[in-house]
């Protein structure tokens, strides 16, 4: 009887690999009293390889929980021809804790979903169309605005590069103004591609997917970059970063989707006869009203300050809101070019804040600007716009309701997602 107890305990340990290691798991926890909703969950290799003893250099992943596949995207940061980060977008309830069971795959999994984040750059041919996407582009010195009198499209589509993910749109002008722009969106869709092909659609005029709601004029728009520091007779100066002070200015796709996508912008300047460098990596992801620009700075002085802002324009109110180590200085009112309520806010750690000025009060040729400095310290800043637009989402058409969303992204911000 012994041995055929014996017996059968061998088959099954066969059978059934008791001795086979466990799934690797990655958890995710929420540790805020609040819902959260399509989070951005990046991982990076190294971390996931510690858990993945046999993840190979050609390698990818699947992540699943209770059973259910969750789509990732992976991203060659670095540029050095294999990915660096795994990127997941995950909901989460309140206090709620979730176990990511992980798999080494050969084959990149296959995404049954839609593409939520895209970046594009298009040049206009011979032929007046758009050609493909541009994943490197540089920006002739001191390029001009385009001259619409002159010509019925601008050389690039949308006059630069564009971002979107299925909430918010956003564009550059990839010319010596160097602003940013938004496009509010209706639709859940890619729009980017082809709005502004057409110059008898223009996008100035109101449509079902959306429209070009900021005027910018001489403002910053939605979030471009400035430089505040002093000149040689030690007076403080605001200069934008744009016009003959950038001495090269190029553009590069780090990711395009499905989740999230990212880009660089790099410009070489010179102020006051010293030369320095920026950096912004700008990204955006599934589901949020905003982008992210992770800036780098070297050749200033660390007492420099590296601004940016939000137009103002029409009707406005200003208003900020700190909590912990987080501060949102936002405006609200009736200032889309659709004449409808439109909040735009920019976010920024309170440790390395300033408050918020106004660009009117400065000798400046920036304007009509709610303006937000951040120190450059050690050359490493960072910071969202928002852009929140009634069309978009009805919670918006109250103030009551965006100091609600408001509030609830600075908690967040201030209790990020665990991972472990």
């Amino acid at each position: 009887m012994i041995k055929k107890i014996l017996a059968s305990f061998a088959v099954a340990v066969s059978t059934t690999s008791l001795f086979a290691l466990p799934p690797a798991l990655l958890v995710l926890k929420n540790k805020s009293a609040l819902t959260r909703e399509n989070e951005l969950i990046v991982v990076t290799r190294s971390t996931l390889a510690s858990k993945v003893k046999n993840l190979q250099p050609g390698d990818y992943l699947t992540f699943s929980a209770n059973g259910k596949t969750i789509p990732a995207q992976f991203d060659d940061v670095d540029g050095d021809g294999k990915w660096d980060e795994a990127v997941l977008i995950v909901s989460f309830a309140a206090k709620e804790s979730i176990k990511l069971q992980l798999q080494a795959s050969k084959n990149l999994p296959d995404y049954q979903q839609p593409v939520f984040a895209h970046v594009r750059q298009k040049h206009k041919n011979a032929d007046q169309r758009f050609g493909p996407l541009v994943l490197k582009d540089t920006m002739p010195f001191n390029n001009p605005p385009t001259d619409f009198s002159k010509v019925a499209l601008p050389p690039y589509l949308t006059e630069g590069p564009a971002w979107e993910n299925d909430k918010v749109a956003f564009r550059l002008y990839f010319d010596a103004r160097n602003c940013k722009d938004i496009y509010g969106k209706r639709i859940g869709g890619m729009v980017m591609d082809t709005v502004g092909a057409n110059p008898k659609n223009s996008y100035h005029n109101f449509s079902n997917w959306g429209m070009d709601i900021l005027r910018v004029g001489k403002s910053l728009g939605a979030g471009a970059l400035a430089i505040r520091t002093k000149t040689s007779s030690n007076a403080d100066t605001l200069i934008r970063v744009g016009g003959s002070m950038v001495k090269s200015e190029t553009f590069h796709v780090v990711s395009d989707g499905p989740l999230r996508a990212m880009f660089d912008m790099t410009y070489s300047c010179v102020i006051n006869n010293k030369p320095f460098t920026i950096t912004e990596r700008t990204s955006i992801w599934k589901g949020q009203y905003f982008y992210q620009s992770d800036v780098t700075i070297s050749g200033l002085s660390a007492t420099d300050e590296l601004v940016t802002g939000m137009a103002d324009f029409y009707e406005n109110n200003a208003e900020s809101i700190r909590i912990n180590s987080q501060n949102i200085y936002y405006s609200y009112g009736a200032q889309s070019e659709n004449k409808d309520k439109l909040a735009l806010a920019v976010s920024v750690a309170n440790s390395s804040h300033t408050s918020m000025t106004n660009a009117n009060s400065l000798q400046s040729e920036i304007k009509d600007t709610w303006l937000v400095s951040q120190p450059v310290n050690n050359g490493k800043l960072s910071f969202r716009f928002y852009a929140l637009w009634e069309k978009t989402n009805t919670a918006f058409s109250s103030k009551e309701g965006v100091r609600d969303f408001f509030n609830k992204e600075v908690e967040m911000m201030g209790s990020p997602i665990e991972i472990r």
